[in-house]
């Protein structure tokens, strides 16, 4: 703003300066011409004096902002913040450490919690499986098959088999005891 002024002031004295310079043989100024003379002699004038007050101005700015008594308190401030800032951001970085080491345990404990789940689920089908059937005995009649048997008793063949570690399920004999798995109650 000071420069759009100082600008200003110079180009009316170059205008004032050169209206001035009217010599002998130069037509007289003109009433009007005069008369706007006198009005931008005014407007310099006005002009240079706004000029000293904010020259005024611009000096006790500079004073009152260089003086030790406001700049030395302003960077005593500036460094006890930049301080809090660090202590600020150093507690940001534990709370950060913090935070994935407790991710991690707590990772962990969901992990095993799963895990457990999982052989409870299994244990669970266990039971269900147990309280409805149990281990029967049959003894082996005449002319019955491991086939019929297995019917009889609502389970499968091959389990009968396994269960009585039979090797070749035609050589059944009568009065044979045989284990049957999964016998509904």
């Amino acid at each position: 703003m000071n420069r759009l002024i100082i600008s200003l002031a110079l180009a009316l004295l170059a205008l004032l300066g050169g209206c001035a310079e009217l010599g002998p043989g130069t037509p007289s100024l003109s009433e009007a011409q005069r008369a706007r003379q006198a009005a931008l002699s005014e407007d310099l004038g006005e002009l240079q004096q706004d000029v000293r007050s904010l020259k005024a101005a611009q000096e006790e700015h500079d004073r009152q902002f260089s003086d030790e008594q406001f700049g030395k308190p302003l960077q005593e401030s500036i460094g006890r913040i930049e301080a809090r800032i660090d202590e600020l951001e150093g507690r940001v970085r534990e709370l950060e450490h913090s935070a994935a080491m407790w991710d991690n345990k707590m990772q962990a404990v969901v992990d095993v919690v799963k895990s457990e789940n999982v052989q409870l689920r299994a244990a669970i089908e266990k039971l269900r499986r147990g309280s409805l059937s149990h281990e029967g005995q049959h003894t082996v009649s005449a002319g019955e098959t491991i086939a019929d048997i297995a019917r009889r008793y609502g389970a499968r063949a091959k389990d009968i088999i396994e269960a009585n570690d039979i090797q070749d399920p035609r050589k059944i004999r009568v009065g044979q005891k045989l284990t049957i798995p999964n016998v509904e109650r």
